[in-house]
């Protein structure tokens, strides 16, 4: 009997387990992705439902699953099947002079599909986490230039009332005279 391997889960599936979002989220924008061809993520970011950092690490979840398939707790393929031809009297082969197939085409095939589809999710992963972080700074670089905008504001609205003191002053000193 074999183990069973962790498997890569869909990110709808990795955002239920990680409680960000409940069946009714996943439902309705699954609902939306056929609408619209969009990526559930984006539709997920886009109605509220989780933040860009919650994608990134649902999305570093799912690497995480990946790599450890590939470190050895993966399922063993299974084994070919053997053929043993009939045995009739005329003659007889001994079985191991009948060709055992070979893998199928078919697996090695899906097995570098699979391995060219987990390359391009990790390159993925790795530019989207890039593509948060280089949010998250420009977010705090903007949230510094608006305190300074305020605070120069602020001195703005300061100076226009020492100048609005200081030309009143004048007129009312002439008006007394």
């Amino acid at each position: 009997m074999h183990e069973h391997a962790p498997r890569w889960r869909p990110i709808g599936a990795v955002l239920l387990s990680q409680g960000l979002i409940n069946e009714v989220d996943l439902e309705e924008a699954l609902e939306e992705q056929k609408r619209s061809g969009r990526r559930l993520g984006e539709i997920l970011i886009d109605s509220g439902r989780i933040s860009w950092l919650a994608l990134a690490e649902a999305i570093a979840e799912q690497a995480k699953d990946l790599d450890a398939a590939q470190q050895g707790h993966a399922v063993a393929p299974a084994p070919a099947p053997t053929f043993e031809p009939p045995v009739t009297e005329e003659a007889t082969v001994p079985v191991a002079a009948v060709p055992q197939p070979a893998r199928v085409g078919v697996e090695v095939a899906a097995e570098n599909r699979l391995q060219t589809v987990e390359t391009m999710l990790k390159e993925r992963q790795r530019a989207f986490l890039e593509l948060v972080s280089t949010t998250e700074t420009l977010r705090r670089s903007v949230a510094k230039l608006q305190e300074q905008i305020a605070l120069k504001d602020e001195e703005i609205s300061r100076l226009r009332r020492q100048i609005s003191a200081q030309l009143v002053e004048p007129a009312a000193a002439q008006s007394s005279l």
